[in-house]
């Protein structure tokens, strides 16, 4: 059927326009009778309306632009200032090759935290000074080695880098200065530039020749005692902000040196 159909349209299109030329205008009764729109009047619709779709285009595509490109520009140097940052970040792990300085510092536990059942995860091991075990259970030990381990007589600064607190009786006695005019100026210089100046502002003292006098100082607002800069505790229950109870002292992280602590009505607890 479909071939059938094929071959009558053929014969049918054969007897409409076979005899036409190439260039010949047509003039079928059949296609007479097909009526249509003006043809130049069409075309000059579309493109009138083809125009204007590409103005309306070209407009869409420059705001889309103006709003993108900044965006686009925010994006790239948030990238590249990333990619800069990592690049730096593994130059410098490249560059240490081991030499990564890891600080840790550990304290035992209080008696009234191992009455409240506290348990301590890190032990150490007398016959490894420099080793540092961490036990999360009874069955688990993680050792950890370090290059230096200071006891409970190094600070947490000049002493730790080899300082030595001496009075007339020698180390690790009632002490009045801190020694550490042994130690290389270079060291003291790249490991300890904080005290170095402020024992040179305070004291007068040149940390490579001389040593430091220590006294007890006091946090400005850290600890509960409210004291003066001279560790006196004063009472802030009279009328008088500034008046000293005789005999009492606070020094450390217990004292607080902020005046505006000083005025809080509120009662004053010591272990």
């Amino acid at each position: 059927m479909v071939g059938l159909f094929a071959s009558d349209f053929i014969v049918f299109f054969l007897q409409e326009f076979g005899d036409q030329g190439e260039d010949s205008i047509i003039l079928s009764p059949w296609l007479k009778e097909i009526s249509t729109p003006d043809r130049p009047a069409a075309l000059r619709f579309l493109g009138e309306k083809y125009n204007n779709l590409m103005e309306r285009y070209k407009k869409q595509v420059v705001k889309c632009s103006e709003e993108c490109e900044p965006r686009y520009n925010g994006l790239k140097k948030k990238y590249t200032d990333e990619c800069a940052e990592r690049r730096r970040l593994y130059n410098e792990l490249i560059e240490l090759r081991g030499n990564i300085r890891v600080f840790c510092r550990c304290r035992p536990l209080s008696s009234d935290e191992v009455n409240h059942g506290c348990l301590s995860v890190v032990e150490i091991d007398p016959s490894h000074e420099t080793e540092l075990q961490f036990v999360p259970s009874e069955k688990e030990r993680k050792p950890f080695k370090f290059d230096h381990v200071s006891g409970p007589e190094d600070d947490q600064g000049s002493r730790g880098e080899g300082g030595i607190l001496r009075n007339s009786e020698g180390p690790l006695k009632d002490h009045i200065y801190l020694h550490q005019n042994h130690l290389p100026p270079e060291v003291l210089k790249e490991r300890l530039p904080g005290i170095s100046e402020t024992a040179a502002i305070f004291a007068g003292v040149d940390v490579t020749k001389e040593p430091i006098p220590v006294l007890p100082t006091v946090h400005y607002n850290m600890g509960g005692i409210p004291t003066n800069y001279h560790k006196e505790v004063v009472d802030i229950k009279g009328d008088n902000p500034d008046a000293v109870i005789p005999g009492l002292m606070a020094a450390g992280e217990a004292a607080c040196a902020a005046p505006r602590w000083w005025m809080i009505d509120r009662p004053v607890v010591c272990d």
